[in-house]
């Protein structure tokens, strides 16, 4: 039997052409409008689903959906909705996977297999390869955020302690730490095709800032310190644009400068800002 037709109104085809063009869509949303400007130009479903790198069932679904449903019927209202431990266990897979493949070497296949689970079971919560490997990087940013924030600003801690704990965060290690900067990596090589990625990094960035913004008022605080000519927000931006470039060279295995040498650049310069030598601000947590 032949798939349903699409016909479209001038007024409906103009809000699909919004939709899929305007960078304020989501991905998800995005992709659906186009499966279905596609398909009312009479393209097969095989050739749209290679063209937008989703499945085939992902096209008939929103065939379906659309012409029972119109343009509101693209919407996520109308979807099933996963449980949390389904949908983190899909994104730790995909974070993993990217993380060790690259963004644009991944396959909803490989995830598949990290997740132990079936390419069709991922296709079931996601539209596309796009958005999935899109979820995955707003996921690990977002615990990443959420972590370093439970430890740098756990107030039982003193400001130095915690300085310190958040200086030798922001420089990758071997394990998980190497792996969420090769995410980051990936998210801005990839933030100029994928517009969302460049929100996902801003707030990444603003709850960094606030939070080494806090931590440093603290040090001057407790230290008893004269205030800096910078303001401490302003000391915040420059250690943190500091920790990004080194910290990035380290997580592709550039060997020029050790860890340990970007390190102390990172904390002289915050010692000269702060008018104290970088021994009593490198003292936090190493007397233990």
């Amino acid at each position: 039997m032949a798939a349903p037709r699409i016909v479209l109104s001038d007024r409906d085809r103009a809000e699909l052409r919004r939709i899929a063009d305007s960078s304020a869509s989501s991905t998800r949303l995005a992709t659906r409008a186009r499966i279905v400007l596609a398909l009312e130009q009479h393209w097969k479903t095989k050739d749209v689903a290679e063209a937008l790198d989703v499945s085939a069932p992902t096209v008939a679904l929103w065939r379906k959906r659309f012409i029972e449903g119109g343009v509101e019927g693209l919407s996520d209202r109308h979807e099933p909705a996963a449980t949390d431990a389904e949908l983190l266990r899909l994104l730790d897979a995909a974070e993993r996977t990217v993380s060790k493949r690259g963004f644009c070497a991944t396959r909803i296949s490989d995830i598949a297999f990290e997740a132990g689970v079936s390419s069709s079971s991922i296709m079931y919560y996601f539209d596309s390869r796009q958005e999935m490997l899109v979820r995955a990087m707003l996921h690990a940013n977002l615990r990443t955020t959420e972590f370093a924030e439970q430890q740098f600003l756990d107030s039982r801690k003193s400001a130095l302690d915690r300085l310190d704990a958040f200086l030798q965060r922001i420089l990758p290690e071997e394990g998980s730490r190497h792996d969420e900067y090769l995410l980051e990596l990936d998210l801005l090589a990839h933030a100029r095709q994928y517009p969302e990625f460049t929100a996902i990094w801003d707030e990444h960035q603003r709850r960094w800032i606030a939070g080494l913004t806090t931590i440093i008022q603290e040090v001057i605080s407790e230290g008893a310190l004269a205030e800096p000519e910078r303001t401490p927000e302003t000391l915040a931006q420059a250690v943190l644009a500091m920790g990004d470039g080194f910290g990035f060279q380290l997580a592709i295995g550039a060997t020029i400068v050790s860890r340990e040498s970007m390190l102390d650049s990172i904390v002289d310069y915050l010692a000269k800002q702060l008018r104290v030598s970088a021994a009593w601000l490198r003292g936090a947590g190493r007397s233990k």
